[in-house]
């Protein structure tokens, strides 16, 4: 598959900036470390939309599901890291724009994807203060890798299977969530983020000079994963859960 130069310098040149903002983030300083150390397993459920050639802008036309399982380990109070494992499908159809130029090309593209990351959850509380709060919100920011098999379609014409293309990028997830201990051994997450490709072969629709203005896709922009996710996880230690807060 095709990818523009300019995307492949941006790929070296993103990785090395998320790489040094995810090792000074995890060197923060912190006040306690009581629970470093200490792990939780957990899975999450939630939808999946993209950004690319059908659908340019955020839209919630044809979300995807998304599935995720992963592994936290404290390196504080404060400081998480979270490795996970996340299957999905996502969807576009040109058929959903009012752009003419769009109808008229009337791509219908479903891409199945697989991704592993490891992420730093920055959280604003300290997790084993036994002061009293009800949610405890945090940033996450993550390198990681994504592969993907697109299926592409114009009207009843398949123009590329799933077995004909198989794509691989490095990526960068970024979100924002909060958490609740509602057990002492439970947790409920909910999440929202962006994952950050360096590909613009999430669609199937690549680029080239022999295609029609009406074929082509936009070789300069980089495809993206937005996700909104509800997750649970087990914790092998003991959360401070107020017996108030249990439901």
């Amino acid at each position: 598959m095709k990818e523009n130069k300019n995307l492949r310098r941006r790929t070296f040149s993103g990785l090395k900036v998320a790489f040094v903002l995810f090792i000074s983030t995890a060197f923060l300083p912190t006040v306690a470390y009581s629970q470093a150390g200490q792990s939780q397993i957990g899975s999450g459920i939630g939808l999946l939309t993209y950004t690319g050639d059908t659908h340019p802008n955020f839209s919630l036309d044809t979300p995807g599901l998304l599935g995720r399982y992963f592994y936290r380990i404290h390196a504080s109070n404060i400081v998480v890291f979270k490795l996970s494992i996340a299957l999905g499908i996502v969807e576009g159809r040109d058929s959903n724009m009012t752009n003419s130029f769009r109808q008229t090309r009337n791509f219908d593209f479903s891409t199945f994807i697989g991704m592993a990351d490891l992420s730093l959850e920055y959280h604003f509380f300290n997790y084993n203060s036994k002061r009293p709060k009800i949610l405890n919100p945090y940033l996450q920011l993550g390198v990681g890798a994504l592969r993907f098999m697109p299926r592409l379609k114009t009207g009843q014409q398949t123009i590329i299977s799933e077995t004909d293309l198989v794509g691989y990028s490095p990526v960068i997830p970024v979100g924002i969530g909060v958490k609740h201990i509602f057990a002492k051994y439970l947790e409920l997450s909910v999440q929202a983020g962006i994952v950050f490709t360096f590909t613009n072969g999430l669609d199937g629709i690549e680029y080239s000079q022999d295609f029609s203005k009406f074929r082509n896709s936009n070789r300069v922009a980089a495809d993206q994963l937005q996700f909104f996710e509800v997750s649970l996880s087990y914790s092998f230690f003991e959360l401070y859960c107020p017996d108030h807060y249990l439901f």
